[in-house]
């Protein structure tokens, strides 16, 4: 059986890159305007565009951009884990300890606090995310790299998306990076690299030729994808910016006419009746005119009630945006709640949003910590015992920490929060070490 049909299933083109263009164009193509609408290319997407006039200077307010980066900074907000033992027993405890460290060291060389955010957004704007987990032998360490999706496809069981079984990744390098990395002798300054993964296998091809094809030396996928926001029965998810890009459309247009009528009358229309030559009549401070006997001259208002109508219209679609994206006003600082509890309240949709991320970036976090934690047992002979890892968050809201000390200490003498779960709740980045030194000091 060809590649291109164990591939697709039937040809389309003649090389492995046109397969992969075939498929999934759809998608492909949601990510492209996405991605235009998050960078600001919002007219070019609007039917109103071909009407647009030359001398009509169109503003671009990226109110999307913002709600987007507010939303990810709360997700991903005081992460953090702790690798569970498989028993409580002092040896299931100390390899416990070992693989944390082993996955905060990781953490830290390879930055994750950073990727995490820029990753967060960048599934926010186009619906998915994916890192890779790989061992790099150069540098004898564990690499955890984001991976772009437009270059990504992924296939599934019929029955269950969740069980893959095959990843195709396609990136573009320089020639002397290709050289680098894979030994190739680049003819081009650009090589396209397509890394084609199963759990047996991995084949490399380089500008359509197949380069290399060797066991796989993971035994599983070094891919975790997510969706952004799930869509029910599907693979692929949805992105924040899809729901809210119509309103962001109508809100430019409203703000771009009201611009233009603000510089309008800045240079006001003068109109002129009963005056046969409007020749030096200038509009400007301190001017005065001299008009004949009978003849009426008055400057046209254009921020009458046009602009309190553009003014309403602008309001009404402002509430819209915040209502769709689930980012309350409160969230940019614009809150007239006078006490605590009620500005808590205006932002619930916001943290109800945040929730839901959370529990599919919880999921993506425990298999990237498996993966990670797996590629290091392989390559470096350490034993971890048991990868599975607890991820808590940070609080969405900042809280008070009085109040939340009082209410874990009413828990945990209720019997119903542990002491770690506790320490956890109340900031304590090492709940088991601090249990330790507490048992050192009684």
């Amino acid at each position: 059986m060809s590649i291109l049909r164990d591939l697709t299933g039937k040809l389309f083109g003649s090389t492995l890159s046109d397969a992969l263009t075939s498929r999934d164009a759809e998608r492909m193509a949601r990510y492209r305007a996405n991605l235009d609408f998050y960078n600001g290319e919002l007219y070019q997407q609007h039917p109103r565009t071909t009407r647009q006039r030359a001398d009509e200077v169109r503003e671009v307010f990226n109110y999307a951009q913002r709600l987007v980066e507010v939303t990810a900074s709360k997700l991903v907000r005081g992460m953090e884990f702790r690798v569970l033992p498989w028993a409580e027993m002092p040896e299931a405890l100390a390899s416990a300890e070992r693989a944390r460290d082993a996955l905060y060291d990781v953490y830290e060389t390879e930055q994750l606090d950073i990727a995490d955010y820029e990753t967060a957004v960048d599934a926010a704007v186009l619906g998915d995310g994916c890192y890779t987990v790989r061992w790099d032998p150069r540098r004898q360490r564990v690499r955890v790299l984001p991976v772009c999706v437009e270059g990504l496809w992924a296939w599934w069981r019929g029955d269950n998306f969740r069980d893959l079984y095959r990843v195709v990744q396609r990136y573009h390098l320089a020639g002397e990076e290709a050289e680098y990395w894979f030994g190739l002798r680049a003819q081009s300054a650009e090589v396209e690299i397509i890394e084609d993964w199963t759990a047996e296998t991995t084949t490399l091809y380089a500008d359509g030729a197949q380069v290399s094809r060797q066991p796989n030396p993971y035994g599983f996928l070094p891919y975790t994808i997510w969706p952004n926001l799930k869509r029910p029965k599907e693979f692929w998810g949805r992105a924040d910016v899809e729901i809210i890009r119509p309103v962001c459309q109508q809100l430019n247009e409203r703000l771009s006419t009201l611009m233009w009528l603000m510089r309008v009358s800045g240079n006001p229309v003068v109109l002129l009746e009963g005056v046969d030559s409007s020749r030096g009549i200038r509009v400007g401070p301190g001017e005065v005119w001299h008009i004949p006997p009978g003849a009426r001259a008055q400057v046209l208002d254009l921020l009458g009630p046009v602009g309190e109508y553009h003014l309403r219209s602008i309001e009404l679609l402002l509430g819209v945006l915040h209502d769709l994206s689930a980012v309350p006003r409160a969230a940019l600082g614009q809150s007239k709640a006078e006490a605590w509890r009620a500005m808590r309240l205006e932002l619930d949709p916001l943290v109800d949003m945040v929730e839901v991320k959370r529990l599919i970036w919880g999921a993506m976090v425990r298999q990237r910590n498996w993966m990670i934690l797996s590629v290091l047992e392989r390559m470096t002979g350490a034993e971890y015992g048991s990868k599975r890892t607890q991820v808590s968050f940070g609080p969405v809201l900042p809280e008070d920490e009085g109040e939340v000390a009082a209410r874990e200490v009413a828990l945990v003498g209720a019997g119903i929060h542990s002491r770690r779960t506790a320490a956890l709740l109340t900031g304590i980045k090492d709940p088991e070490a601090e249990l330790n030194r507490v048992r050192e000091e009684t």
